[in-house]
């Protein structure tokens, strides 16, 4: 979990106008959710901002900003664009990939999460250190979408090597699979 100090959209608090209650004090990141999250009023207050459109109604939509607390007390604004937060439907709708959920927990709430969406356009990083909670760290930089990886000659080499292994044992297999019945039309004949 990271310290969340502000949460904003078009560079205007959203904290600012919810109940104590529903102010998101952490932002979680977690693979294992989908969408981004929000508690109640503040996923009200995200839902009135970008309501679903044709995608290409939606390309003006401002970026959404957290505002992050380090371990060293100093801030970042994490800025998340529309390419990221609205996702499409079959019909060439855009939507907001937000959920509402009230996390209540006193060591993780109220919070937010960042999800799989996020972690499609932003690679995210996990670092736990000693597994202290001083040594845990999270790293993120946007992701180039579509980038392919340059391989160096040796790892080109190994790359192609593994695929003819696995081609090879591949079509031992099917040899082996071959065979089996032939073994057993002669032992069925004596």
């Amino acid at each position: 979990s990271l310290e969340l100090i502000d949460f904003r959209i078009n560079g205007k608090s959203v904290k600012a106008h919810v109940s104590e209650d529903n102010k998101a004090k952490y932002v979680l990141v977690d693979s294992g959710t989908t969408y981004f999250t929000a508690p109640s009023e503040m996923f009200f207050s995200v839902m009135k901002h970008f309501p679903e459109a044709p995608c290409s109604e939606v390309e003006d939509y401002p970026p959404i900003q957290y505002v992050l607390r380090s371990a060293h007390n100093q801030t970042y604004t994490l800025e998340v664009g529309q390419d990221t937060y609205m996702v499409m439907d079959e019909n060439d709708s855009c939507r907001p990939a937000f959920m509402k959920l009230d996390i209540k927990r006193k060591s993780y709430g109220p919070a937010m999460i960042l999800g799989e969406v996020f972690m499609r356009h932003f690679f995210t990083v996990f670092s736990r250190g000693n597994g202290s909670l001083e040594q845990a760290k999270v790293g993120f930089a946007k992701a180039k979408v579509g980038a392919q990886p340059k391989l160096k000659q040796s790892e080109q080499l190994a790359s192609m090597l593994v695929r003819e292994a696995s081609y090879l044992q591949a079509q031992a297999s099917v040899m082996r699979r071959q065979k089996v019945p032939q073994r057993r039309q002669r032992a069925s004949a004596r």
